[in-house]
């Protein structure tokens, strides 16, 4: 029974929470936060393309349009990893 409580105790606090969460308007993409952070960058992804991409298991074309860039700029972004 102990357990139970605490349950339903966490579930109306979560409640709470998130209707405070929703009222200040902290919901949505681009709200303004108190403390926001910077957008998450893919490095993993890039990581992986690029090696792909250098050890000729994908070509350039594919590779850029994985990572959603020109060939140009993946070019760029191999030659800034050799460096």
């Amino acid at each position: 029974m102990h357990h139970l409580h605490c349950d339903v105790n966490h579930k109306t606090a979560c409640g709470r929470l998130w209707s405070e969460i929703s009222k200040q308007g902290w919901n949505h993409p681009g709200s303004n936060e108190p403390s926001s952070f910077e957008p998450e960058v893919r490095l993993c992804m890039e990581r992986l393309c690029l090696r792909a991409v250098a050890e000729g298991a994908v070509s350039e074309p594919k590779g850029a349009a994985l990572l959603r860039v020109s060939v140009s700029e993946l070019d760029r972004r191999l030659m800034a990893q050799a460096a």
